[in-house]
């Protein structure tokens, strides 16, 4: 788990590194602060995703906006509970790269690409085959189900901000796309695509044109 977080923050500082040294450094706006996001999903085969909260430090360098975040599904709730127990949450640690393009009073189109490792714990014990997981040879064994996986994201959106120039302060309707696959989920795993419907807040500071 610690593994993953500093693979996603050492992707972040490759980002902004990257962007800083590849624009022009006279006059070049720079902002940062915090985005935070309300999201709801969909169904992900048997689990239905509910509320996602999402919270993560950003930096803008012109209209290139890079953000490591943590999120937060709340309340997952599975169609399968023999397999996944009745109650469960999930959290998860990502960064995206996403390109702010400015539209007519003070709105932008957005298009970001990131990824995010995905924790998904249960809080019942379930009962397992030995057969089903490879975990022993023979019988049955109870534990709470965990289950892991790497997702690529993609969102797109539409916002507007605050048109002060050292004020980075504003909203945006988003639509996130994140193909999913928990190859841990007994027998042979879970996957598909889940879409959530968002808005992000962002508030922050810097230096304007």
């Amino acid at each position: 788990m610690r593994r993953s977080v500093l693979l996603v923050l050492a992707f972040v500082i490759v980002v902004v590194i990257v962007t800083w040294f590849a624009i022009p450094a006279h006059a070049t706006p720079i902002h940062g602060g915090l985005d935070y996001t309300a999201a709801r999903g969909n169904t992900v085969e048997h689990f239905d995703l509910g509320w996602r909260l999402e919270a993560g430090g950003f930096l803008q360098i012109d209209r290139w906006h890079a953000t490591a975040s943590f999120a937060g599904l709340m309340s997952v709730h599975s169609d399968l509970p023999e397999r996944d127990g009745t109650r469960l949450g999930a959290w998860s640690a990502g960064g995206r790269l996403a390109y702010h393009h400015p539209l007519a009073h003070h709105a932008v189109a957005m298009i970001a690409l990131g990824f995010e490792r995905i924790w998904l714990r249960g809080e019942d014990d379930v009962r397992r085959g030995c057969r089903e997981t490879g975990a022993c040879l023979i019988g049955y064994f109870t534990e709470q189900p965990h289950y892991d996986a790497w997702a690529p994201q993609l969102r797109i959106g539409y916002g507007l901000f605050a048109p002060a120039p050292d004020t980075k302060l504003g909203g945006t309707l988003e639509l996130i796309v994140e193909p999913m696959f928990y190859s841990n989920v007994p027998p042979d795993g879970a996957h598909g695509i889940a879409v959530f419907a968002a808005f992000t807040g962002t508030v922050g500071g810097g230096r304007g044109d």
